[in-house]
């Protein structure tokens, strides 16, 4: 059995992504248990608990907590859409946990 995180903070996206990795399993005869976070802390803070994940699914944006809020405290915006956190950012978060995740390709 393949134990399976997808991280999304959009929870239509993350369930259309489950609904494909079922559909994968389910033609293979293969099986599959899938979690659903929706933020990288909340994937950060289950890993801490449990490292036994095979496979993540990463977002390739996930708005942070309070997106929509000023970035400084000015009220100035940056550059990037407010409170985006860029899968490059979540990957060094992430650290050497990446690849102890995918410990197979399917």
């Amino acid at each position: 059995m393949y134990r399976i995180a997808v991280c999304d903070d959009e929870q239509a996206d993350a369930s259309y992504v489950e609904h494909f990795i079922k559909k994968w399993a389910q033609e293979r005869a293969v099986m599959v248990q899938v979690e659903l976070f929706p933020s990288a802390e909340a994937f950060l803070f289950r890993y801490e608990e449990d490292r036994t994940f095979d496979m993540l699914f990463l977002d390739i944006e996930m708005h942070a907590a309070g997106a929509g809020a000023p970035d400084h405290a000015d009220g100035s915006l940056m550059s990037q859409p407010p409170g985006t956190v860029r899968a490059s950012q979540m990957s060094q978060s992430i650290g050497t946990a990446r690849a102890s995740l995918v410990r197979q390709a399917i």
